[in-house]
């Protein structure tokens, strides 16, 4: 497809390096962020969420997809 691969890699481990700072488990997330305020309960279950994950689709075709897997503590 005429991508220049190594440039590909350097994107995906910047991704990968770069993770979101939000917690693992949203729902303590929110429970925390919007505790004493009204009319906040979480109505229904929460999910942990995975690691980082990623697709690059270029000109309609997926050149690239990861997805690691997030340590669990």
């Amino acid at each position: 497809m005429g991508l220049d691969g190594a440039a590909l890699r350097e994107a995906i481990a910047h991704a990968e390096a770069h993770e979101t700072s939000m917690p693992q488990d949203p729902g303590a997330y929110f429970r925390e962020r919007f505790e004493g305020k009204a009319d906040q309960d979480i109505v229904g279950p929460t999910k942990e969420r995975g690691g980082v994950n990623g697709i690059v689709v270029y000109r309609g075709y997926i050149v690239a997809e990861w997805a690691t897997h997030a340590e669990r503590t």
